[in-house]
């Protein structure tokens, strides 16, 4: 990977989430000499249920050389569809490598997609190259993304800790560089933007103070989640008297059917299938809190010292900023973490220094 001949890599991208981490990077690898991008959409990009996310990519001028579609709608949401939809993505993805025939892969995080063309690549002898590898939590994500860094070749991790970690697992240290999360690329451009909110604002109808709710299924034990979650929903309720509510579509995981149903029926609440990561942030920017179990709250969150109410073990064992307070599922353990954030002067001098 050394030598001055132009270098064809794959890049992989299947989800509203991963995109925005390695924008940056297919920017740069897009206008490098050295190299010939090759990008393939898969995932819930190419679902309208999700809000047809391929289209945000498109938009920001990148050609796409392949679409490997995974998933039908309606979408079938059990374990045996989740399985279905690796073994569908894995074909897709030797025809593809077949076709294309890439020197390097590069891929992101944890999501089933991921592990298809890890699985995939690794089979057919192409080096992978696994952005934000080494992270721990709470579910099966974890066990994905250490399986696609043992797959790897190559790793680019967000963190000094998970860089230890993936040393630990046996990876070579020379091949594991600290480079941290290439989504800070476009959290600064933002951050130093003065971009005015009126015209998001008006767009999705907000007239209030609000908060942003994401909730993601816990795969591990659907029945249980299912119960919970119903908890949850008892909490959105009485906080959605207060606040505005803006509620995104979860994830295609099994049990997201149930999740989304569920939000469906809660009154007051603004359900969002889709932001442009430049519009997700203005929302952060200017939310009063945000809750539930998406990584965005222990990540992106931060940037804009936004308390977090994390609920659950989705997010179990990752580095996190102190703007984040965890909770169970307990409506009233719920509506207590909120008291504590809008009240607590310990917490919120925190949050200002």
């Amino acid at each position: 990977m050394t030598s001055n001949k132009i270098i064809k890599i794959c890049a992989f991208t299947g989800t509203r989430a991963d995109y925005p981490r390695i924008k940056s990077v297919l920017e740069k690898l897009r206008n490098h000499k050295l190299f010939d991008l090759k990008l393939i959409v898969t995932g819930s990009h190419l679902l309208k249920s999700s809000g047809n996310t391929i289209n945000d990519i498109i938009e920001d001028g990148f050609y796409i050389n392949a679409k490997v579609k995974m998933f039908n709608e309606p979408l079938d949401d059990s374990l045996a569809g989740n399985a279905n939809a690796f073994v569908k993505c894995a074909g897709g993805i030797i025809k593809v490598i077949r076709k294309i025939k890439p020197k390097v892969a590069l891929v992101t995080v944890d999501r089933v997609e991921t592990l298809a063309i890890g699985s995939i690549c690794a089979l057919m002898n192409i080096p992978i190259i696994h952005i934000q590898g080494g992270e721990v939590s709470g579910t099966i994500d974890e066990s994905i993304r250490h399986a696609v860094s043992k797959l790897s070749h190559f790793h680019f991790v967000a963190t000094k800790v998970s860089a230890k970690r993936l040393i630990q697992m046996g990876e070579k240290p020379s091949n594991v560089f600290h480079v941290g999360c290439p989504y800070t690329d476009i959290l600064e451009k933002e951050i130093n933007k003065k971009n005015n909110f009126k015209d998001l604002q008006s767009n999705l109808k907000i007239k209030n103070k609000f908060c942003i709710f994401i909730m993601h299924s816990v795969t591990t034990n659907l029945n249980e989640a299912k119960i919970l979650f119903k908890k949850v929903c008892n909490a959105i309720k009485k906080i959605s008297r207060t606040y505005e509510v803006l509620s995104f579509v979860p994830n295609t995981d099994p049990g997201c059917n149930y999740i989304l149903n569920n939000i469906k029926k809660l009154k007051n609440i603004k359900i969002i299938k889709n932001l442009r990561s430049e519009d997700f942030i203005l929302l952060l920017r200017n939310a009063e809190f945000m809750i539930g179990n998406s990584s965005s709250g222990i990540r992106e969150a931060a940037s804009f010292k936004l308390p977090v109410i994390n609920i659950g073990s989705r997010q179990s064992g990752r580095e996190r900023s102190n703007n984040v307070i965890d909770s169970d599922f307990c409506e009233k353990e719920i509506l207590k973490k909120l008291n504590f954030i809008e009240n607590d002067k310990n917490f919120l001098k925190k949050l200002k220094n």
